[in-house]
């Protein structure tokens, strides 16, 4: 089961939702690419392990942009 734009969309505003001022806004070329890296890295992960990673990340503060590679490395070290 591969992602789709809500579940990007989710993702974000998740993030979003912990630290604003280092969460992407949301367009169509970067949902685009985040599926595109996600479908590549992390095929089979799903939203709930997506968000769940998104909590893992904001555990310690971050002085730079989320970018999915955080989130796909959270998700393969599970």
């Amino acid at each position: 089961m591969s992602l789709n734009p809500d579940d990007v969309s989710a993702i974000l505003t998740k993030s979003a939702g912990y630290d604003s001022a280092h969460t992407p806004r949301s367009s169509a070329i970067l949902t685009a690419a985040w599926l595109e890296h996600f479908d590549r890295y992390a095929p089979t992960a799903t939203r709930a392990q997506t968000l769940e990673a998104v909590t893992e990340y904001h555990r310690e503060p971050h002085d730079r942009m989320l970018q999915p590679g955080d989130l796909t490395a959270i998700i393969r070290a599970q």
